[in-house]
């Protein structure tokens, strides 16, 4: 008899495709949904990070594929569905975690800047959410899409960022958008919120300092920053069957913070 835990977050059988799954927070999601039995596709342009992350994955009796991509190219996103279909057959649970928070100030960021951090952080999701909806139609079994979002997206977090802000909270009403359109399908689609989250990896010395609310240890009301586990565990519930009945919600992960 299958336990309670296989019931409700038991993955065997469904295939992950995630996003800037190579290191970091991608990598953490695409662990925790390797280690609940997805096979895994991990889509990032880091070559060399993206097959060490196999290899570990592997190492760990995981069924796992490297995906190379530049997902700010958007002619090069449906060709990886279509490995993702020749690999596994389908994509079950789509993880979009790839982005980046450029620090533009406000009064000098240029049209061609502003629209590279949207071309990354919404558009190229909206158009992975589309190519995801089409296998999961076409293979009939419903599916999960999970976009990364911030609470960035519903109160200002640092300085410089706005843009940021503005993408994200774009991908916060696509969510609703296309849970509203596909739930009839069995694919629901949410959003995960992520807080301040401890960093394991080294930071950029030559990056601007981070100023603001989010940075201000008094706005932790938990007491600490979040960790990259606790993002992932919350993937792993909507990925899974107990998340089978939620759908167009925004599940901020952030220790409290749009509360202080």
């Amino acid at each position: 008899m299958n336990s309670i835990l296989d019931t409700f977050f038991g993955l065997q059988g469904r295939t992950a495709l995630v996003t800037g799954g190579a290191a970091g927070m991608g990598y953490g999601i695409a662990r925790a949904l390797a280690l609940a039995g997805a096979r895994l596709v991990i889509a990032d342009r880091d070559a060399q990070a993206a097959e060490i992350a196999v290899a570990k994955l592997r190492e760990a009796g995981c069924e796992a594929r490297a995906y190379i991509i530049d997902l700010s190219q958007e002619s090069e996103i449906a060709p990886m569905f279509d490995a993702a279909r020749r690999y596994f057959g389908t994509v079950d649970i789509l993880v979009n975690n790839a982005g980046s928070y450029p620090k533009y100030d406000f009064l000098q960021i240029t049209a061609e800047q502003w629209n590279a951090v949207h071309q990354l952080n919404l558009r190229s999701l909206f158009v992975c959410m589309q190519q995801a909806v089409k296998l999961m139609l076409e293979a009939g079994r419903g599916g999960r899409i999970i976009n990364i979002s911030s609470v960035a997206s519903v109160h200002p977090a640092t300085i410089a960022n706005a843009h940021y802000s503005a993408a994200k909270a774009g991908v916060n009403a696509l969510t609703r958008g296309a849970a509203l359109e596909f739930a009839g399908k069995g694919i629901t689609v949410n959003a995960i919120l992520p807080g301040p989250i401890a960093s394991d990896g080294p930071r950029d010395p030559d990056a601007p300092p981070v100023i603001g609310p989010a940075a201000n240890p008094q706005r932790w009301i938990t007491g600490r920053m979040g960790t990259i586990d606790e993002v992932a565990a919350a993937v792993l519930f909507l990925a899974g069957a107990g998340g089978a009945y939620t759908t167009g919600q925004a599940l901020a992960v952030d220790g409290g913070f749009l509360l202080s």
